[in-house]
């Protein structure tokens, strides 16, 4: 892979598949489609390749499965208890050997199961993407171009491409009237002319919802005169992204433990006596804060690259490098964004 210069963005730089580095807290199951009972089940493979090459993109489920085994006697639930006291005892040994700060955190997990999590899952706020297109790398060349002057004095067109980008989430679609959401950006009126190494450097701003606007979607397209055409483009699970990267999940972990506390707080609004509960909940929530300062200031999304498709072209038609950051709206509107 061909990447040209290097910059240095003050940031972590992954120039393979990101998506193998994130560490996702459920798994994907991808869904199949097969009509088995008309064809029969020697049929069953065949039909699964018709319905993908027919398909634009597979479909995922996602989800956790947990299993508990409830002990038949009192003998199995000793053994059992005697195991979690031996789990308990090297577990305590080995955090003892951590840091401060990351014993601190520990006490802090992300629990899919837990009663906080599954709310906060059933009303995700809405999110802030911020995408950072930087540059586009060797191109596949889109037109032959050359100007009047160099065409009489006998000289051969040079293959370019007058790039630009498009980027969409969820739907695609802006509602106009309100405003209120913004699903579709493009930058065709500042597209970059001749050129198969295009500097960007722009950064865009998108609101998404989860989990219908999962889907991020990245276009190049060539500039033209009566109709552009798409060079590539590429897709982007903002969810993946969000609960994926370590950082990020930490810090929605965070958040998720502080909307707790503060709601056990408010509960005790009134009550004017001494009380050790309301002392403790004030004592988290500092602690939470303090932790949610460090990562907003020493976590940055790292730089990726990524193969921009086309879906009539069999190969890559160039690279394109960029970072994303996805934050919760109200993160999204304390947190500084980068100025390119």
């Amino acid at each position: 892979m061909l990447v040209g210069e290097d910059y240095n963005y003050g940031r972590d730089v992954h120039k393979g598949e990101i998506k193998e580095r994130l560490q996702l807290p459920y798994e994907k199951y991808e869904l199949e489609e097969c009509s088995i009972f008309s064809q029969g089940l020697n049929s069953y493979n065949n039909n699964v390749r018709k319905i993908r090459q027919k398909s634009q993109g597979s479909i995922f489920l996602k989800g956790k499965i947990k299993i508990e085994t409830i002990a038949a006697d009192t003998t199995a639930k000793s053994n059992k208890d005697t195991k979690s006291k031996a789990k308990s005892s090297t577990t305590s040994k080995r955090s003892k050997a951590k840091s401060s700060k990351n014993r601190k955190l520990e006490e802090y997990p992300f629990k899919i199961f837990d009663e906080k999590f599954l709310d906060f899952f059933d009303t995700i706020p809405p999110l802030k993407c911020r995408v950072y297109i930087l540059r586009c790398l060797n191109l596949s060349a889109q037109t032959n171009h050359v100007d009047t002057a160099h065409l009489l004095a006998g000289l051969e067109g040079k293959c370019s491409a007058n790039a630009y980008p498009e980027i969409l989430v969820g739907s695609g679609e802006n509602n106009e009237e309100t405003k209120e959401a913004v699903k579709l950006v493009s930058d065709s009126e500042r597209s970059i002319p001749q050129d198969l190494n295009p500097k960007f450097f722009r950064m865009f701003e998108l609101d998404a919802s989860l989990p219908q606007d999962w889907k991020l979607e990245i276009r190049i397209w060539n500039k033209e005169f009566i109709k552009d055409s798409l060079i590539g483009s590429v897709d982007v699970d903002i969810e993946d992204r969000l609960w994926g990267q370590q950082e990020l999940q930490q810090r929605l972990t965070l958040q998720i433990y502080k909307k707790h506390y503060e709601a056990k707080k408010l509960k005790l609004k009134y009550n004017f006596e001494k009380n050790e509960k309301k002392d403790l909940y004030e004592k988290k929530l500092s602690e939470i804060n303090s932790y949610i300062e460090l990562i907003d200031k020493d976590f940055k999304v790292p730089v990726e690259y990524a193969a921009l498709m086309n879906p009539d072209k069999k190969t890559s038609q160039g690279i394109i490098e960029m970072f994303i950051e996805p934050f919760p709206l109200e993160v999204g509107k304390n947190h500084l964004f980068l100025i390119l």
